[in-house]
């Protein structure tokens, strides 16, 4: 939802694939992947809410990092 809000022209075509993937998640992955995942879109909606571009940024690649690293190790 949020990079459709930015204007992000490829996100709503990933967007239901995105959405598909958090129900799986929620269905196999452990509590403590799923705290970790809420806090970090916390932590970009509040600097999206902040007006700070850049810990937005920072807060996305970190959430990025995350999930490729969960994707990884199953």
């Amino acid at each position: 939802m949020l990079g459709t809000m930015s204007g992000n022209l490829i996100m709503p075509s990933l967007e239901p694939i995105l959405l598909s993937s958090i129900t799986l998640s929620n269905k196999v992955g452990k509590d403590t992947d799923r705290t970790i995942t809420i806090r970090s879109h916390q932590d970009i909606v509040q600097a999206v809410h902040e007006h700070n571009p850049v810990k937005a940024e920072d807060a996305m690649l970190l959430h990025l990092t995350y999930c490729r690293s969960i994707l990884n190790h199953r």
